[in-house]
């Protein structure tokens, strides 16, 4: 009898795993969570296929070193596994209630100690300037989009926004440097749509990075890209005015109104 939304954990051969199912049957019923019970379950089951594939272990046969073993991993190990200590703290939490689910006395794993501080990411936060002019001038290009690429760069660096919010601004959101007047900068109004949290929030707009960057790439690279595409998508032969004319006896009503 399972609940209702409760997430079923399959093995990488496809079979049902009823023993990691439920646990997250567990999780359901004590938090009545659904996306609690969801991360649990896409956690645990990563930790399963670490066992599985990097000790030939089963989640069964699970000893307190393997947990530590997994913690250094995606702390320390390889980049493209590391985790932030934000994120290996909800890994964290599901191991431990893992154990106190499954009853593993494991005296020597507890929160304090298993969870993740500051000190342990050793991750880049910051370059300095001209290391960051490098990259856009150097590692960004010479490419196919080398516009596109430094222009998306300054802007994020120059106003804080996200490279989700980034990406999802249209042409008309942008106000071209003419715009600016005397002015330095312009405040940016970003539409709560693409926001995180779904909250609007406003970001300063600088019109050196408007004219040198976002305008120049507008003009040359973005309008050649769009011209192509338009006439991929709506190739002048078919998309003319006597042809759509030939086609369609209702277009020839409407232009025989409006001529």
């Amino acid at each position: 009898n399972i609940q209702e939304l409760t997430p079923l954990i399959f093995s990488d051969t496809w079979e049902f795993d009823e023993d990691l199912t439920a646990f997250a049957k567990h999780v359901m019923n004590v938090d009545t969570s659904y996306r609690t019970a969801r991360t649990y379950s896409q956690e645990l089951a990563a930790f399963n296929r670490f066992l599985n594939q990097r000790l030939g272990k089963t989640i069964e046969d699970v000893a307190e070193a393997d947990l530590w073993t997994y913690r250094a991993l995606r702390l320390s190990g390889p980049y493209n596994l590391r985790l932030s200590p934000s994120s290996w703290n909800k890994t964290a939490a599901t191991l431990l209630r893992y154990t106190e689910y499954s009853k593993l006395n494991f005296a020597d794993t507890y929160w304090s100690n298993f969870s993740a501080g500051r000190e342990d990411d050793d991750a880049v936060r910051m370059v300095d300037i001209p290391t960051y002019i490098r990259f856009r001038e150097i590692g960004l290009g010479p490419s196919r989009f080398y516009l596109r690429n430094k222009a998306f760069a300054e802007i994020m660096i120059t106003t804080g926004m996200r490279c989700s919010e980034g990406s999802s601004l249209l042409k008309s959101e942008l106000p071209p440097a003419r715009d600016f007047g005397p002015r330095l900068s312009t405040e940016l109004n970003m539409p709560y749509s693409i926001c995180k949290g779904l909250r609007s929030r406003t970001v300063h707009y600088s019109r050196r990075v408007a004219k040198e960057y976002i305008d120049a790439y507008i003009n040359e690279e973005r309008s050649h890209v769009s011209h192509r595409l338009i006439g991929e998508l709506f190739p002048a032969r078919i998309y003319t005015k006597s042809a759509l004319l030939e086609q369609s006896y209702w277009l020839y009503y409407i232009s025989a109104d409006t001529d």
